[in-house]
């Protein structure tokens, strides 16, 4: 988390002097936001898929979370966690 909003605030504090860029190229403000959208979007696959699975609440869970389970296992969690909110 803290890792996002770092960046986060990085990108708010450089972008006003990206705009000014556009005084010597033109477009250099729209290819360099654009670049960086290109390469987020694709870092992006990297990520590993979460619908269906539990979300890690620890470090040990989610330092596991990229490890493939068998298909019988998760379905028996998401099964369980459907009855405990049907209970509840």
């Amino acid at each position: 988390m803290g890792l996002c909003a770092f960046f986060a605030h990085s990108g708010a504090m450089v972008s006003p002097y990206v705009a000014y860029l556009a005084i010597y190229v033109k477009e250099l403000p729209m290819i360099i936001f654009g670049v960086s959208l290109l390469i987020s979007s694709f870092l992006i696959f990297f990520l590993p898929e979460t619908l269906g699975r539990i979300l890690p609440e620890t470090i040990e869970d989610a330092e596991n979370f990229g490890e493939e389970k068998s298909t019988q296992q998760s379905s028996i969690q998401i099964v369980t966690l459907s009855i405990k909110k049907l209970e509840t």
